[in-house]
């Protein structure tokens, strides 16, 4: 079907492998990076979910060899034409989203930013089961699970070993006003996780909070959903069913607890190099404290600052007009000062 408005253009669900000419109007979401294991990594594809106007879905991919075409004009949550990309289908495991195809953009697609998108198209793009259906798919993994439930507790973070090596997890307990189940959230999703601040807001109205990409596993007899690599979360998003939950938890506690093993954070003053050198800092993960200085003197032509990984803290490197992380490949980076014994 075809939408007549200044360029013509196919719905989602219209879209077929007997053409690779499609051109569709749609929001590119949930933007996730697929790296190698080497060192540094390489980017091999970008993953993306594309929604329409009528809230179909349709994953996406664009391998890393085309992204210098596309990143400088690529934004996330933004509406564009596309056209001329490949209609492939869909993996067999790990769908973001439950649509048997997938469009592969190929060094001939195309993209026009639309400027002015309607008032009436969809923000989220997710398609949300209920409890009682996530029980249904324990172990099931050929398409991840959106879920929404009221926020009740966090754990702090803590280390496990897994699979031969160490990994952060958090824990988030979620309801439907009938039934309590767990979210955990590994490795770089478990220090994203803004737990302190949606506790600070649970205090003043329910947070209902929108997962997607979970999986659904048993662990010690209880439902427990696992983030995935490209999992999302969203507090009180504007959906129907984040709406519907809302109105009928108005009259209950909506308070947020923390479980589990629990981090005392303290703030000291006036503490030395020496004094904080040995600590362990899986044990004073999110204490603060202060280090006083002094700056003795600068070394002409000696940077006494640095531009940093916010992840790894290593030196990023200039790429065009940003910053990358050679070690880990994240591009957002921040100041950091050099070590002063160094000066």
């Amino acid at each position: 079907m075809f939408r007549l408005s200044k360029m013509q253009y196919s719905l989602l669900k219209d879209v077929t492998q007997e053409s690779h000419s499609w051109r569709v109007r749609v929001q590119v979401t949930r933007f996730s990076e697929y790296n190698s294991e080497d060192q540094p990594p390489v980017l091999l594809r970008l993953d993306l979910v594309l929604l329409d106007e009528e809230g179909t879905m349709m994953d996406a991919q664009i391998p890393g060899r085309h992204m210098t075409s596309f990143s400088p004009v690529l934004k996330e949550d933004r509406v564009y034409y596309i056209t001329y990309f490949e209609v492939a289908e869909a993996r067999a495991s790990y769908r973001p989203v439950d649509n048997p195809i997938m469009a592969k953009f190929t060094k001939h697609t195309q993209i026009k930013e639309i400027n002015h998108v309607p008032d009436s198209f969809p923000r989220y793009a997710c398609k949300v089961i209920p409890f009682e259906t996530l029980q249904a798919r324990v172990d099931i993994t050929d398409v991840l699970s959106d879920v929404v439930g009221m926020l009740t507790a966090v754990s702090a973070i803590s280390t496990v070993r897994i699979r031969g090596g160490h990994k952060e997890v958090r824990n988030i307990q979620i309801t439907d006003g009938r039934e309590t189940i767990s979210v955990s959230l590994w490795g770089p999703h478990a220090r994203q996780f803004d737990a302190e601040g949606l506790q600070a807001e649970a205090n003043m109205h329910p947070v209902i909070m929108l997962f997607v990409a979970v999986t659904s596993k048993i662990c010690e007899q209880q439902l427990t959903l696992y983030g995935s690599t490209i999992c999302r979360w969203y507090s009180n998003a504007m959906i129907p069913e984040v709406v519907a939950l809302q109105q009928s938890l108005t009259a209950k506690p909506h308070g947020v607890t923390w479980f589990g093993q629990t981090v005392t954070k303290k703030q000291h003053s006036n503490v030395t190099v020496p004094d904080i050198a040995g600590l362990n800092p899986h044990d004073i993960l999110g204490n603060t404290y202060v280090l006083n200085i002094a700056i003795k003197g600068i070394i002409p032509g000696d940077n006494w600052w640095y531009i940093a990984c916010q992840k790894c803290k290593r030196t990023a490197a200039q790429e065009g007009s940003f910053y990358k992380c050679i070690k880990c490949g994240v591009t957002q980076p921040e100041t950091r000062f050099v070590n002063p014994s160094c000066l």
